[in-house]
């Protein structure tokens, strides 16, 4: 007959191994499955139904009296919530290595008895080794997903291989196309900002980048079948937009044909709301002078921003109507208006910032004029 050896490490990553006594009558079943895709949370590894072993001497020094609650462990030595390395072997052969879960300890007339534990395969389950983990986790440097608008416009007529997409998919209000209605987006007014759009990423993307972060390969046909080397993951977690951080405007002043500055006070995405607006007024000065007209140019520089990572939003209303909206990272030049300007023109310009995270900028608002 056949016997079965267990050892269990002692102190984490120690590699100083136990043997663990055995009842003499215990049968310990070893079960291969094989791997099941369908369901991660399963194990799909081999592992032994869960068996007992005598707490005796040796296995309550190796499982450090578990029955006692007053047994105080050095949690990152041993913390018996967690599995510990182990090895089976057959008649002193190596048979399998993996982990031990203790299970429980059991108590008879109110003395330790035995313990339950489970032997589990090297690979244990995919659920263990994500852990607490979500998408975002993942390392995706495998993965060129860069955000401007012109980026967003490339991506979504190219017929070139890319990574990510952006389709003309909204979980917050209803598009149309040439109805003249109000959610036609045909009209400038009712246009598709650039925030409503949420990337697309190819799947193959994404088990790369979980075999990347956790060191596994995944084999399979249909790995390299157009099916599913096509199919993308539409990155949305809301079944209607959540702007994360308010909308600030910038404080009200007058624009002359001299800059004007506002770096005075910093704007930051917290509790409050302040859509107060600047009003650029385009005054008698932007008259002809002897039958020339002149040129007026508007820009607007972000700067020192606390965040480089933040995806801040500047949205520009003319008139209160949608203008034009820019969306960068970091420190940025905004070109917001160059033209010729040969009569009286009022022009009410509102600009309402908006960042994904907590962030600070400084903005400054530049205007000149030139005579043509």
């Amino acid at each position: 007959m056949r016997s079965v050896q267990i050892y269990i490490e002692g102190e984490r990553d120690s590699n100083d191994y136990t043997e663990i006594e055995l009842f003499n009558d215990e049968n310990i079943g070893i079960n291969l499955s094989i791997q099941n895709i369908q369901d991660i949370s399963k194990v799909f590894t081999d592992f032994s139904q869960s068996f007992t072993v005598p707490a005796s001497s040796v296995n309550n020094a190796i499982f450090k009296h578990f029955y006692e609650n007053a047994v105080d462990l050095d949690l990152t030595l041993i913390d018996q919530r967690l599995k510990r390395n182990a090895f089976i072997e057959i008649d002193r052969t190596p048979f399998r290595s993996g982990k031990i879960q203790l299970e429980k300890a059991n108590l008879k007339d109110g003395q330790a008895d035995s313990y339950t534990i489970t032997f589990y395969g090297d690979l244990v389950t995919l659920k263990d080794l994500f852990g607490e983990d979500t998408l975002t986790d993942l390392d995706y440097s495998n993965v060129s997903a860069p955000y401007s608008l012109s980026d967003v416009a490339h991506a979504m007529d190219s017929t070139s291989d890319l990574d990510v997409r952006y389709p003309l998919i909204s979980s917050d209000r209803l598009w149309s196309y040439g109805d003249g209605t109000s959610t036609d987006i045909k009209n400038i007014a009712n246009g598709v900002d650039i925030s409503e759009l949420n990337r697309a990423i190819k799947v193959n993307k994404v088990l790369e980048a979980i075999e990347t972060t956790y060191g596994i390969t995944f084999n399979g046909l249909f790995l390299s079948d157009k099916r599913f080397t096509d199919l993308f993951l539409w990155c949305n977690r809301v079944t209607e937009s959540t702007q994360i951080g308010n909308e600030y405007g910038i404080v009200n002043g007058t624009v002359n044909y001299y800059n004007y500055y506002y770096p005075s006070t910093d704007l930051v995405f917290s509790a409050t709301d302040n859509l107060s607006h600047v009003y650029l007024t385009y005054s008698n000065l932007f008259t002809t002078v002897g039958g020339v007209s002149n040129r007026v140019r508007l820009w607007l520089s972000v700067h020192q921003v606390s965040d480089v990572t933040a995806l801040w939003t500047c949205n520009i209303l003319k008139n209160g109507v949608q203008f034009k909206t820019f969306t960068g990272q970091g420190q940025q030049t905004l070109n917001i208006i160059t033209e010729s300007v040969v009569s009286v023109d009022y022009k009410d310009l509102q600009f309402i910032f908006s960042s994904d995270i907590t962030v600070d900028l400084d903005v400054i608002i530049n205007f000149d004029v030139h005579i043509m």
